[in-house]
């Protein structure tokens, strides 16, 4: 059960708000015909989110907000939540924003700037006295800076681009053995990302060209951050020609065949897509 709103307290503030119940019930059963054997459990979760914010014109064409949300998750996969993670509860987080937005130009150029902070509490670590237990306490945090912004260059030309920025952490959290990982960064989570997309409408043809850079910082692949998974940048690129039934494209990615790691953990690498290429065709009727 859900429910949101918002409402103009005066002209230029705007109040949102929304509250969220739900009432979650998870049977599982675990068959082992190895073993012959039969285990499960019944869990029952009620847990309540919600989120505050407001919203004020700054000047016209721009404004300012700024939201607060609190919301509980499980501490794996719901559905496939293991016998041994099944005694403990839904984790809690919490998480604030604030930005502008705003459109400039006569609308030919959009940019918003927003900073947050996001903290996860009860997750599962190790009992500081007996390293060998898990219990629930362990505490995770980020905070960044995000930008995205559009610029429509000419009438031909656009121009996409975005950038992340992210220091993420655990605050507390004890492995097995008892080694302490406060400080370090969680797996797979790059601290800079950014994006450039170019967009060009070849004047007196239906033919479009694009461009774009991805580029993501290191990640590391283990709590200890032990294991470190480079950087890399990927270039993709894009010819379309306009039918007044559909469009055909050609695409091509990661035209320089980078190596790269897309997904770490402390033995192994999910590597991400050669060069690709491929000829779409979509239908308009």
């Amino acid at each position: 059960m859900f429910a949101e709103d918002a409402f103009n307290l005066t002209d230029k503030l705007l109040l949102v708000g929304g509250l969220r119940y739900e009432d979650v019930k998870l049977d599982r059963t675990t068959h082992d015909f190895n073993l012959a054997t039969t285990v499960g459990f019944t869990r029952k979760y009620k847990p309540v989110s919600y989120r505050a914010g407001a919203i004020y014109d700054l000047v016209p064409k721009t404004q300012l907000y700024a939201q607060y949300t609190k919301g509980a998750a499980p501490v794996g996969t719901l559905v496939l939540l293991s016998q041994s993670n099944s005694g403990f509860n839904l984790t809690k987080g919490d998480s604030t924003e604030i930005g502008v937005k705003s459109v400039l130009w006569g609308g030919r150029v959009e940019m918003t700037l927003a900073g947050y902070k996001i903290r996860q509490t009860d997750i599962i670590t190790r009992d500081p006295v007996n390293p060998n237990i898990q219990i629930q306490g362990g505490t995770l945090s980020s905070k960044g800076v995000e930008f995205s912004a559009t610029l429509q260059a000419t009438d031909h030309l656009r121009l996409d681009g975005n950038a992340a920025f992210v220091d993420a952490q655990y605050d507390e959290l004890i492995e097995a053995g008892g080694a302490n990982r406060a400080g370090n960064s969680p797996p797979n989570v790059p601290a800079q990302v950014f994006n450039l997309f170019a967009s060009y409408q070849v004047p007196g043809f239906p033919v479009r060209v694009t461009g774009g850079v991805h580029r993501s910082s290191h990640i590391f692949g283990d709590n200890a951050n032990t294991v470190r998974a480079s950087g890399y940048t990927l270039f993709d690129a894009s010819i379309t020609y306009q039918l007044k039934f559909g469009d055909i494209t050609l695409r091509g990615r990661n035209l320089t065949n980078k190596l790269y790691a897309e997904w770490a953990t402390a033995s192994q690498v999910y590597l991400g897509a050669p060069r690709g290429v491929d000829l779409t065709f979509r239908a308009r009727f």
